[in-house]
């Protein structure tokens, strides 16, 4: 045993020299020999919030864990698992985390209650299904084969070992449809689907983000059958040898944690990511076990742009001799939300044209024509910034679909 002095005049110490993380870890070490252990891995858990890869602290807090011989809940065990996660290989398996959860004798953190209400707010019911979506035929077909056909034919699944889950890495440029293919695929899924971005992860207290995270994927679990979609998942999921900041870091290792666990223990939590920038995501995430396929959201071809149109004319008056085929031919390099603005503003255009004459104008090709010298294709700036970033960085032929696009649109 340790004399309750020194243990004193340790915390005194650490107190004027709160960055000395040697005499952290030493306190922490005596804490043990004294059996107290929860104070002692709150200690290495401080350590590793700033260096997760410590490998003094992951021993040190490992001792301190395995003194626990119940069920005890240890705050911040989650940033353990995540910081023994980034220590392990790229082959850390999720068969090889469960086992260290069960060396260590520990639960996963449980969930705040209050703060998991909080996400009710952002849960929605699709309203659509993925009949609904037009063009897309290769997503759709994706979709169907991984996530889909397993559901619905859950014996021969089972004779195949097939797990009732998936991910799927949604990549393109904006304003093509990732965020409304996620919500479809929920609707064919009768279940739930949860948005969610950076912001709604990241917080300013030390910890708060990773148990954020944390939160998030229980939350999906405990309300399945349930689309989780991850938006802007390159300000997620960063390249660790970009970032500078620990606490990013630190969030990386955390998602590590969590996407494995749902592909290890968990059933009907469909996993999809979106980016326009997936050059940008740490290759780990791109594996095999975490997010599986990357399917590429293109410009809608004829087909889609025409029922795209269709869709936002349907309640609005058109004149009888519109050429709807003309405006697919003129639109061709035009998104789904281009598309949608175009609509807008020649809806906007004709509005002001009845307003002075005082009678209800239906709407011609002509006044298309005339908004279309006003909107132009959102995406050309996109695909001049990416151009080189989907030439150069094509590991293992990642990005041939994008590859395919670039070769027809003669962009190189």
């Amino acid at each position: 045993m340790v004399s309750n002095i020194v243990l004193d005049a340790l915390r005194q110490a650490l107190e004027a020299n709160p960055d000395d993380l040697d005499l952290k870890l030493h306190l922490a070490e005596l804490l043990i020999r004294n059996e107290e252990n929860r104070e002692a891995l709150e200690i290495c858990q401080s350590v590793l919030a700033t260096q997760p890869v410590h490998k003094q602290a992951l021993q040190v807090a490992l001792a301190a864990a395995e003194a626990f011989e119940d069920s005890t809940l240890v705050d911040g065990y989650q940033q353990l698992l995540a910081s023994l996660h980034q220590e392990a290989s790229e082959g850390f398996n999720p068969k090889t985390l469960k086992e260290l959860q069960t060396k260590v004798k520990l639960r996963l953190v449980k969930s705040d209650s209050s703060k998991l209400k909080g996400l009710d707010g952002k849960l929605a019911v699709s309203p659509c299904d993925l009949e609904q979506v037009v063009g897309m035929d290769k997503v759709k077909q994706r979709l169907i084969l991984s996530i889909l056909t397993p559901l619905k034919h859950p014996d021969i699944s089972q004779a195949y070992a097939k797990t009732l889950s998936g991910s799927l890495l949604l990549y393109g440029p904006p304003g093509c449809g990732k965020s409304f293919i996620a919500n479809a695929l929920a609707g064919e899924l009768a279940g739930k689907f949860l948005a969610i971005n950076f912001t709604d992860i990241v917080d300013m207290y030390l910890g708060e983000t990773e148990k954020k995270l944390h939160d998030i994927f229980y939350y999906a679990k405990t309300n399945a059958p349930m689309v989780l979609f991850l938006d802007e998942f390159d300000a997620i999921a960063q390249k660790r040898s970009d970032l500078r900041q620990s606490s990013l870091r630190s969030l990386v290792s955390q998602l590590f944690t969590e996407l494995d666990m749902i592909h290890y223990d968990n059933n009907q939590v469909f996993v999809l990511a979106s980016s326009n920038q997936p050059w940008d995501i740490d290759p780990a995430f791109l594996r095999p076990g975490r997010l599986d396929r990357l399917v590429a959201v293109l410009p809608p071809d004829d087909k889609g742009r025409k029922a795209i149109f269709q869709y936002y004319l349907k309640s609005r008056p058109i004149a009888d001799d519109l050429n709807l085929d003309y405006l697919v031919k003129q639109t061709e390099d035009f998104s789904g939300a281009d598309i949608a603005y175009l609509c807008e503003a020649t809806v906007e255009y004709v509005l002001a044209k009845s307003i002075q004459s005082d009678e209800v104008h239906a709407l011609q090709t002509q006044d298309f024509l005339v908004a279309l010298q006003e909107v132009q294709p959102s995406i050309s700036s996109w695909l001049e910034t990416i151009k080189n970033d989907a030439l150069f960085s094509n590991p293992g032929g990642l990005y041939d679909e994008l590859h395919a696009y670039l070769h027809k649109k003669k962009l190189y």
